[in-house]
């Protein structure tokens, strides 16, 4: 029985058979397996859920993801019903996961040239900011390759445009920030910085 949960929801054999048999027991309560998604989602603490104790014969409904590292929540644009057996609404909820944060991805992408960097990166869950700062930091290396026929200065000159986003991140650190947002903005230059040093090195190349 256990072997075809585990089958049906391949996640359950990252768990303990005690885990496991608890999460079966509670199945029809979701709210009382929220104690154990983090060893299922990686990050991820639990669902925030639109009722703890729903009426008896109704189930909650997730309206978000909350991290177990820092302090993060990523709302979902609409509810999802958590019915079914475990692992239905378990594999549901890694499908929601998923199209919930390609959607904020999308999002993130097209308000990035419109906005301040420095205010941009607290607009969005810390992962997307990263994954989006790579897509524009790769497209910017194309674009400057692209200029060097016309232009043979033109990755040096976008070396000193990322030494000035760095600096503009440093200086944020200099300010009053609530301790996740400083974390978002020291993951943002620890990427920044190696950026940097990889179009130095192509530039000296």
């Amino acid at each position: 029985y256990m072997e075809s949960k585990k089958r049906a929801f391949s996640r359950f054999y990252f768990v303990s058979t005690a885990e496991l048999l608890d999460i079966l027991s509670n199945s029809n309560e979701p709210a009382n397996v929220q104690k154990h998604m983090s060893k299922c989602f990686q990050a991820i603490g639990s669902l925030k859920l639109d009722n703890d104790k729903p009426p008896p014969g109704t189930r909650p409904s997730g309206l978000g993801m909350i991290s177990c590292v820092g302090s993060q929540e990523v709302e979902f644009k609409t509810p999802i019903k958590l019915d079914g057996k475990v692992e239905e609404y378990m594999n549901a909820t890694v499908a929601k996961m998923r199209s919930e944060l390609r959607g904020y991805l999308d999002d993130s992408i097209k308000a990035y040239p419109s906005k301040a960097r420095t205010e941009w990166v607290f607009d969005w869950p810390s992962q997307l900011t990263l994954v989006v700062n790579q897509v524009f930091w790769t497209h910017e290396v194309d674009e400057a390759f692209a200029n060097m026929a016309k232009d043979k200065d033109s990755l040096k000159k976008y070396s000193e445009t990322q030494v000035k986003q760095l600096t503009d991140l440093i200086a944020l650190t200099r300010t009053e920030l609530p301790k996740p947002k400083r974390t978002k903005v020291m993951n943002m230059i620890t990427i920044d910085a190696h950026s940097r040093d990889i179009v130095n090195n192509m530039v000296e190349a």
